[in-house]
Formats: C-alpha cells, sequence, structure tokens
C-alpha cells in the first residue's frame, strides 16, 4: 500500500506467480528434509487451526509465505500470514480461510524462522 513504485518494480523484474490472488517469488527458499517433513506435521495438525474471526486491524491479510504440496490428487497451498495468524489452505477445488491457534501458530512460526533466520 505504502511502496507502490517498488512493488511494480518487483512485479515486473522479479520471477513471481499468482497462487490464490496473491503474488509470491518463484524461488523457493532452502529447506533441509527434516525442516521439509517438521512444517508438513505442522499443517497436518488439526489443532494449527480454529475458525476465521474476521479482518485483523493490522491492514488486511497479506501472506508472506505460500507452502506447496503435490500429491495424485493435485497442489495444495497453504498461504500464511504471520502478521495476522491467519491461513488460506487451497486445493482439490477448495478455498479455507482460518485463523491460527496461538499455541500450535507460535510453533508455526520457529519452524519459519528456521527457515528464513530474523537475523538473516
Amino acid at each position: 500500500m505504502w511502496e507502490k513504485a517498488e512493488l511494480w518494480s518487483h512485479l515486473f523484474t522479479t520471477s513471481n506467480r499468482s497462487i490464490g490472488g496473491y503474488r509470491f517469488y518463484t524461488t523457493h527458499a532452502p529447506a533441509s528434509d527434516v525442516l521439509r517433513a517438521r512444517l508438513t506435521a505442522a499443517f497436518q495438525a488439526g489443532t494449527l487451526y480454529q475458525p476465521y474471526s474476521g479482518p485483523k486491524l493490522c491492514g488486511g491479510y497479506h501472506p508472506d509465505y505460500c507452502f506447496e504440496w503435490r500429491s495424485p490428487r493435485g497442489v495444495f497451498y497453504a498461504l500464511i500470514c504471520t502478521g495476522c495468524h491467519e491461513v488460506i489452505l487451497i486445493g482439490d477445488g477448495t478455498e479455507v480461510h482460518c485463523d491460527l491457534r496461538d499455541a500450535p501458530g507460535d510453533a508455526l512460526e520457529r519452524l519459519l524462522n528456521e527457515l528464513n533466520p530474523p537475523n538473516a
């Protein structure tokens, strides 16, 4: 919203694509097999999710991460907003918007920090 020139520059000068109506870089963040397995397990845990409570006061949903899984049933995505603590799950012709529960959401954020350390 505040850096429109930078946004347009990134859209036209970097490799990116749209998923669920949101733009993401096409480069993948490197993750070990162990970390990928831990992230997958975190996303599969039903305790991570709770019903969507509506828009937050942080300026609206804006995903920071997009995770992609491929299976014989198709491609599935989890679009995570760490500021709002929300996730949109997309796949199998369905899109679900959820809030993240506090403790499991904090655990997920620690895993995300392993992927992209805050001081890196």
